[in-house]
């Protein structure tokens, strides 16, 4: 008996037909539903710095950072801010119902937007690309500890946000 008949060789033929058909939704399955290159990968951070002060407020430069690690253009057609602060004078206190979260009583700026939408239109950081995005605003000189809060909206569902702790300058 002959392995090389014209069945033998067809039915091999199917069979790796069928491994690579299976190899090619394995391959497919994995890079684009497990790794997503094409999903939304930003590093969103925020720093401030604050000079003075001046008029009992300090200048304050609030900068956000977003890094595109992604595979897309990433467009932000808004980025809100929300800042907080707790005076030298008042005590240290937790957030009732959101313990040990530490409780930071006054709004200071609540909802600034930080995208000159009718101006702009929106800001976009290409892939690769490390971008700084500013804002200046004054912060009375009364909070030794501020929180500040950067959200944007991917779509009408979905946010990223990023929030950081800043003590104010110690005055003499």
């Amino acid at each position: 008996m002959e392995f090389f008949t014209r069945e033998n060789v067809d039915l091999a033929g199917t069979v790796i037909q069928i491994v690579v058909v299976l190899g090619g939704i394995v391959w497919a399955y994995y890079r684009f539903r497990a790794e997503a290159p094409h999903r939304p990968r930003i590093e969103f951070d925020i720093d401030a710095d604050f000079f003075g002060p001046q008029d009992d407020h300090f200048a304050t430069q609030i900068v956000v950072n977003a890094h595109n690690k992604g595979l897309r253009v990433r467009k932000f057609k808004s980025i809100d801010l929300l800042v907080r602060g707790i005076s030298k004078e008042a005590p240290l206190d937790e957030w009732q119902g959101h313990e040990p979260r530490l409780f930071l009583p006054d709004k200071i700026i609540d909802h600034a937007e930080m995208v000159f939408t009718d101006k702009y239109g929106s800001v976009f950081v290409e892939p690769g690309v490390q971008q700084d995005l500013t804002y200046f605003c004054r912060i009375p000189a009364r909070y030794r500890f501020v929180s500040i809060r950067a959200e944007f909206r991917y779509d009408d569902t979905r946010t990223h946000s990023a929030e950081r702790l800043f003590e104010t300058p110690v005055l003499e």
